[in-house]
C-alpha cells in the first residue's frame, strides 16, 4: 500500500509515511526507489529490520549500501537470513541501539577489526541468536568474549556455530562464563566447535538446553544458588565424571522441582552409573526412559513437602 502511494505520486514531498518495521527480501529490489525513500524520510522512527537475502542476487554488504542501512540509529531489533553462498558484513548492521539480534544462515565476512569495535557498543543487547554460521577464529572468539562481559542479556542462543580455520572438535578450548549475567534466563548451546569451559552459575536462568558440545572438565553447570532453574536438557555432551556427579549433587540439594532430560551422555560407562542411582534414588521421580543410551531419560526432583 505504501509502495503504491509512494508510485502514484513521485514527485511529491508532501507524502510522509511514518514506518517502524521494515522487510528486505525477495523482489524488494523491484521497490528499491520507493524503499528508499521510506528509509529516508523515517531513519529516526525504525525501531525493527529484517533482512532475508535468500532469494535475492544481492550480498547483505550490497543491501547494506543500496538502502543506506548504516545510517540508521534507533533501531531496536535486527533478523538477518543469509546465504551460505554470500559472506555477510555483519559488523556493518550492529548498532548500539539494538536490543535483539537473530543471525541465521551464512559466512561472516573476515572483519575482526570492525566487529570487536562495534560488538563493544552493544551494551544493550537482551536477546542474542546466531545459527548455521561459518565464522573464523578471531570472530568466534570475539563473540565468546562479548557475551562473557554482558550483565543484561535475557536470552541466548548459539547453534550450529563452525570455525573456518578448524573443523570440528579440532577448534581450541573456548571459554564462555555467564555468571555475571543479572538476568539471563534462557540458554541455547547447540553443536559449538571445540573444547567449551563453561559456566553457567547464573541465579536468574530458568531454562537451559545443552546438545552437541563437549565440555571442559572444569565446566560449571549448575549452583545451589540457581533458585529459579526448572528445565535442564543435556543431549549428546561429552563431559568429564566428575561434573556429572557434581551436577547431580547441586540438582539434589536445590530447593525447587527441577526437571532433567538427558539423552547420549560421555563417557558412557559414567552416565550408566548416573542413570542407575537416579533409578533408585527417593529423590527424583523417573519421567520416561528408553532402553538406550541415545533415547531420552527424564526426571524430575522430588521435594519433601513444606507440611
Amino acid at each position: 500500500m505504501f509502495m503504491s502511494c509512494l508510485q502514484e505520486m513521485p514527485e511529491s514531498e508532501n507524502i510522509q509515511l511514518c514506518l517502524q518495521d521494515f522487510f528486505i527480501e525477495g523482489n524488494t529490489e523491484v521497490h528499491s526507489e520507493q524503499l528508499q525513500r521510506l528509509l529516508k524520510q523515517n531513519k529516526s522512527n525504525i525501531k525493527s529490520l529484517y533482512i532475508n537475502i535468500k532469494d535475492t542476487s544481492s550480498s547483505l554488504g550490497e543491501i547494506i549500501d543500496l538502502f543506506s542501512l548504516t545510517d540508521l540509529s534507533h533501531i531496536q531489533k535486527l533478523y538477518y537470513y543469509g546465504d551460505e553462498e554470500k559472506e555477510a558484513q555483519i559488523s556493518r548492521i550492529l548498532f548500539p541501539s539494538l536490543h535483539y539480534v537473530t543471525l541465521l544462515w551464512g559466512t561472516w565476512t573476515n572483519d575482526e577489526e570492525n566487529l570487536n569495535e562495534n560488538m563493544a557498543r552493544c551494551q544493550n543487547l537482551q536477546y542474542f541468536n546466531i545459527g548455521s554460521f561459518t565464522l573464523s577464529h578471531k570472530i568466534l572468539e570475539t563473540i565468546f568474549n562479548f557475551i562473557s562481559g554482558q550483565k543484561s542479556m535475557k536470552e541466548l542462543a548459539l547453534e550450529w556455530l563452525d570455525c573456518k580455520g578448524h573443523g570440528g572438535h579440532d577448534c581450541k578450548r573456548w571459554n564462555l562464563n555467564l555468571s555475571q549475567h543479572s538476568t539471563l534466563s534462557k540458554l541455547h548451546l547447540w553443536q559449538l566447535p571445540g573444547r567449551l569451559q563453561l559456566n553457567i552459575s547464573t541465579p536468574p536462568l530458568v531454562d537451559v538446553m545443552l546438545m552437541d558440545i563437549n565440555l571442559d572438565e572444569s565446566s560449571l553447570l549448575l549452583s545451589r544458588d540457581m533458585l529459579n532453574i526448572k528445565r535442564v536438557v543435556l543431549s549428546e555432551i561429552e563431559m568429564s565424571a566428575e561434573s556429572l556427579k557434581n551436577f547431580i549433587i547441586v540438582l539434589e540439594k536445590l530447593p525447587q522441582t527441577v526437571t532433567v532430560t538427558m539423552r547420549y551422555i560421555r563417557p558412557y560407562t559414567e552416565y550408566d552409573r548416573v542413570r542407575e542411582y537416579i533409578r533408585r534414588s527417593q529423590t527424583f521421580h523417573m519421567i520416561q526412559e528408553g532402553r538406550r543410551r541415545q533415547q531420552l531419560f527424564e526426571f524430575r526432583t522430588i521435594k519433601p513437602s513444606k507440611e
